[in-house]
C-alpha cells in the first residue's frame, strides 16, 4: 500500500520533505467500469479529517469512493452491495448535486489486487470493476516530485522556518467515458489563499497543465 513515508526518504529538511510533510490527501488506487448504461469509480486513499481548503493539515482518515453515473432514472437513493473480495458493504449512495452522480464513502481502502464487484439492488446489475491504476506508470508520490520540481521557485518562497505554510492535495482528475483520459492533480493551498497546481500524466508523468 502507498504510504508516505515513501515521500521521506529525501535529505532532512529539503524542500520535497517539507512540501511531503504537509500533504493533506493522496489518491492512491483507481477501479473503473462502463457499461451502456452504467459507469461506476473507486477510489482510495486518505484525506485530512477536517477536510477544508485553508492551508493548514489536520490528522489524516482513510476513504473509499465509490462513484456511479447513470441516465436511467433513480428515485431517491441508490442501494448498492460492494463486494471487496469475500466482504460485503452494503449501502445507500447519495446523489451529488453538482454532477448528478451517486456517491458513497466506504471509509477504508483496498488493495491493487482486490476483486471489487458493485451490485445496485433497484437495477439487480452487478459491476465488476477493473484496477487502472496498477498498470499506471507513475505513482502518487512520483507526481508529487514532479509537481515540487516544477514549482520549485513558488513553493520555496512559502518555507518559512523548515516549514511550509500551506498543504498538499493529490487528487485525480479522469474523463469517466474514457479510462485512457486520467491524470494526477497536484495542488497547494497556502495559508495566505495562494495556490498552485499541476495536471500530471499517470502513464508518461508530463506536466499537460500548470
Amino acid at each position: 500500500m502507498f504510504s508516505l513515508s515513501f515521500f521521506l526518504i529525501s535529505c532532512s529538511h529539503s524542500l520535497e520533505e517539507q512540501i511531503s510533510s504537509c500533504v493533506s490527501e493522496y489518491r492512491e488506487n483507481y477501479f473503473f467500469v462502463k457499461t451502456d448504461t452504467f459507469t461506476a469509480s473507486f477510489t482510495d486513499g486518505q484525506r485530512e479529517n477536517e477536510y477544508v481548503y485553508n492551508g493548514i493539515k489536520t490528522p489524516m482518515v482513510d476513504y473509499g469512493i465509490i462513484v456511479v453515473k447513470t441516465d436511467a432514472t433513480v428515485e431517491g437513493e441508490l442501494k448498492f452491495e460492494l463486494s471487496v473480495n469475500d466482504e460485503v458493504l452494503v449501502g445507500e449512495m447519495q446523489r451529488n448535486p453538482f454532477d448528478q452522480t451517486f456517491v458513497f464513502d466506504t471509509e477504508k481502502r483496498v488493495s491493487s489486487g482486490d476483486n471489487l464487484e458493485l451490485y445496485l439492488v433497484d437495477f439487480d446489475v452487478t459491476l465488476t470493476l477493473a484496477c487502472l491504476s496498477k498498470d499506471w506508470k507513475v505513482t502518487c508520490g512520483q507526481a508529487l516530485t514532479k509537481f515540487v520540481s516544477e514549482n520549485k521557485a513558488s513553493l520555496q518562497a512559502y518555507v518559512l522556518e523548515d516549514s511550509f505554510q500551506g498543504e498538499i492535495y493529490i487528487k485525480l482528475v479522469a474523463d469517466r467515458n474514457d479510462e485512457n483520459n486520467i491524470y494526477y492533480y497536484v495542488l497547494a493551498v497556502c495559508k495566505d489563499g495562494q495556490v498552485f497546481g499541476s495536471l500530471i500524466d499517470v502513464m508518461t508523468g508530463d506536466v499537460v497543465q500548470k
